[in-house]
């Protein structure tokens, strides 16, 4: 029975899947925008009264009780983590094209078969809730709470979705803005910002081999930072005669300046390890003030460095609110500044000047559930650790 149990309710998700999958071919993608105040607020307290109510007529209809018992609720949890780790490993990105970005899988956020999931998954964790505050006296009150703090977070996530705001704005540096784009409509913000001064870190310059015929590239690859090295890539040995991090083109090669423009640029010399044959000269990724250099080692085959990539990036931003306060930040990625229900991300920078950028490009999220998720999240960690400790308790006493 239990067996059959697990395999009702896989089943069912499976069928949330494919019906996801149907809408998202003749629907496309579900807009949310009908979730914003008070429709969101509306819909939400819809929603859990239609919990109750089932949770109420279980008792007549016992086949209910099939939507939230044990089974449900575990293969309702396995479905999310794994559709979760599946839009995980696909690029999300709103321009891509394809059969994968067809299914809404490019989306998660805005993908029918996620959102059926997750619904359904949210149900079992508020009617698993309800069902726990009906029966407190039996049921343990940490994992009663853990419940209802798991089912918060939810229930705004999904009907607060409606009230996100997401703005973008590129900023030029020392010119004070107020204005972005939001949904490809002017946006007004209640702060203005100025970019004081963009940094970036770069990872050491790459080195591939290219078939100038073909133009395939080399998978694999060799990377310096000094003068001396020694490395092979293929059957060719490669010697750093010269390393410049920052340098510019002159009448002799190159030479090191840190000036806007600069690029790393490297006197190699190439060896042949099967015939001893040796080829030397300078290759640099270029920049936007010079063009690139590359070494011809034969007929078929050079060496080239792509532009570099990236290590890591920053804006320095000064904030000013309507109220006439002054705030500074340095904004990265993965470490967004926040001010009241807005949440300030890097998400880009002029690519063509790279290092050298005058200009940044941030995303300023605004979230009018904010304060429900933060509280309720800081409750549930909480309850996490009333859970260790009275677990400890109990296995004290079963000693």
């Amino acid at each position: 029975m239990t067996q059959q149990g697990y395999k009702k309710s896989f089943i069912n998700c499976a069928c949330l899947f494919l019906v996801g999958t149907i809408f998202q071919l003749i629907f496309g993608d579900l807009d949310n925008s009908f979730l914003h105040f008070p429709w969101g607020i509306i819909i939400a307290a819809i929603y859990i009264y239609l919990l109750f109510l089932t949770n109420y007529l279980t008792d007549k209809h016992p086949c209910l009780y099939r939507l939230y018992d044990h089974h449900a609720c575990i293969a309702s949890l396995t479905s999310m983590v794994i559709i979760t780790i599946i839009f995980g490993l696909t690029r999300q990105d709103d321009q891509s094209t394809g059969l994968l970005s067809t299914l809404g899988f490019t989306r998660m956020t805005s993908s029918w078969e996620f959102n059926l999931l997750l619904i359904y998954f949210t149900s079992t964790v508020g009617l698993t809730t309800i069902d726990d505050i009906y029966h407190i006296r039996k049921r343990n009150m940490v994992s009663v709470l853990s419940h209802l703090f798991i089912f918060i977070v939810l229930v705004a996530g999904i009907f607060g979705s409606g009230d996100k705001i997401r703005v973008h704005i590129p900023l030029e540096r020392n010119e004070p803005t107020n204005m972005g784009i939001s949904d490809g409509k002017p946006y007004q913000l209640p702060f203005t910002l100025t970019l004081n001064n963009f940094s970036m870190e770069e990872y050491d310059p790459r080195i591939y081999m290219v078939d100038t015929i073909s133009g395939v590239s080399s998978v694999e690859y060799v990377t310096f930072n000094k003068k001396g090295e020694i490395k092979q890539l293929g059957e060719w040995s490669i010697k750093v005669e010269e390393y410049y991090d920052m340098a510019i083109p002159d009448s002799i090669g190159f030479r090191e300046l840190e000036h806007v423009g600069a690029a790393p640029a490297l006197f190699i010399r190439a060896t042949n390890i099967l015939n001893k044959e040796q080829v030397s000269g300078w290759i640099t990724c270029g920049s936007f003030i010079f063009r690139s250099e590359y070494i011809m080692l034969n007929k078929q085959y050079a060496l080239f460095m792509p532009p570099l990539i990236a290590k890591h990036y920053e804006s320095d931003v000064t904030l000013f609110h309507s109220n006439a306060q002054k705030h500074h930040y340095k904004i990265e990625v993965n470490h967004p500044a926040k001010i009241g229900a807005w949440m300030i991300y890097q998400v880009g920078y002029d690519t063509e000047r790279g290092r050298w950028s005058t200009s940044s490009t941030l995303e300023c999220v605004h979230d009018g559930w904010y304060g429900v998720v933060h509280i309720a999240l800081w409750m549930l960690l909480l309850t996490g650790v009333l859970m260790f400790i009275t677990a400890g308790g109990r296995k004290k006493e079963k000693e």
